[in-house]
């Protein structure tokens, strides 16, 4: 806890997990979450997951045509997630007018759900809201800087290798290669070295539209 700062910043969350620590630890993650792909969100006039009214309270959920759910359960998805799973009445879906904008399957069961907690899928929807902010992208545009300065130091400075035993002596060494990456970048700016690009994969050299 005594390393928190006030904001911290991380790649990419795709389970609100990050969107909710603000709330247990007092520190603010800029983070990008992954958004929804599924072909409902993709495809035009389909019912994604934002379109059903979700009680919580009851354990019920009901559907864009007024169906209620049958079944509340909790479980854990592939990545050992806790999410709901909810499920509708097969009748109701199979006479349903809007079958094709909910679902593909046309002899399944009705249409299931799965979804996070109340408090974790809150905060993950308002996360997804805020990316589309300019508040946004101007304090996530930060973490390009900090992305290089890190990659600077490991690649050219040895700054994940300690050479001395301790906090202490290892602090020492941090200060000390972050003052020489700051020498070096005043250096390369006084005699006018380019700044480097960025770097492309062997495997996307291969891709003919790159």
């Amino acid at each position: 806890m005594d390393l928190l700062r006030g904001s911290s910043y991380v790649f990419t969350s795709t389970s609100g997990s990050c969107c909710t620590r603000r709330h247990c630890t007092g520190c603010l993650v800029i983070e990008r979450v992954l958004p929804d792909t599924s072909w409902q969100v993709l495809a035009q006039n389909s019912f994604d997951l934002t379109h059903f009214t979700i009680d919580g309270h009851n354990c019920q959920v009901r559907c864009p045509q007024g169906c209620l759910s049958q079944g509340w359960s909790e479980r854990f998805n592939p990545h050992g997630q806790a999410v709901i799973h909810v499920r509708f009445r097969r009748n109701d879906c199979l006479n349903c007018s809007s079958r094709c904008e909910c679902t593909q399957f046309q002899s399944a069961p009705g249409r299931c759900l799965n979804f996070l907690p109340q408090a974790r899928y809150l905060a993950l929807e308002a996360r997804r809201q805020y990316h589309s902010t300019d508040e946004f992208k101007q304090r996530y545009a930060q973490r390009a800087g900090i992305e290089g300065s890190l990659s600077q130091g490991v690649r050219a400075f040895g700054l994940r290798y300690s050479r001395y035993t301790g906090l202490v002596k290892t602090h020492l060494q941090h200060i000390a290669t972050a003052v020489a990456m700051n020498f070096v970048r005043l250096w390369h700016w006084w005699c006018g070295v380019p700044k480097e690009h960025t770097r492309i994969s062997r495997f996307k050299v291969l891709d003919p539209s790159s």
